[in-house]
């Protein structure tokens, strides 16, 4: 039976803290770091409510993901030494990203860092809101 390793894509692959962070605060400025990384415990998508204190005092009219993909592409690093683990990992396991960034940016990334062929699918937040049922996808697509 063949294994797997499911990855997540920002903070695991690449470093996208201080791009994504200076996005939200653009959406939300006075949200603190502290609060901003309160939103990653548990699914991000549901940081809206009852999680975020400062709906009111945030813009609902910038798409976080159209400030977030250009930034991704100009300013976003990929983590100190992943790329090795990646490659050693890929000899023994089937690699997938499970990610609530959406896919496009995701496999952009991958590209540039020639590194999308060790993936066997990558699958973002376009897929399914929940990491939990991405995994089950996983499951059931290569029956395991």
């Amino acid at each position: 039976m063949k294994k797997y390793i499911l990855f997540d894509f920002d903070g695991v692959i690449v470093d996208s803290f201080q791009v994504a962070f200076g996005v939200t605060k653009k959406i939300c400025p006075h949200l603190t770091e502290n609060q901003y990384k309160k939103r990653f415990e548990g699914n991000i998508n549901d940081w809206e409510e009852p999680v975020n204190l400062h709906t009111k005092e945030c813009r609902h009219d910038i798409d976080f993901f159209g400030e977030y993909i250009p930034l991704l592409k100009k300013e976003a690093q990929i983590v100190p030494g992943i790329k090795k683990v990646i490659l050693e990992l890929e000899k023994k396991y089937e690699l997938v990203v499970i990610s609530s960034t959406i896919t496009s940016p995701i496999l952009d990334f991958l590209e540039s860092s020639n590194l999308v062929s060790h993936f066997n699918w990558v699958m973002g937040n376009d897929v399914h809101k929940s990491k939990v049922e991405k995994m089950k996808m996983v499951f059931s697509k290569y029956n395991t």
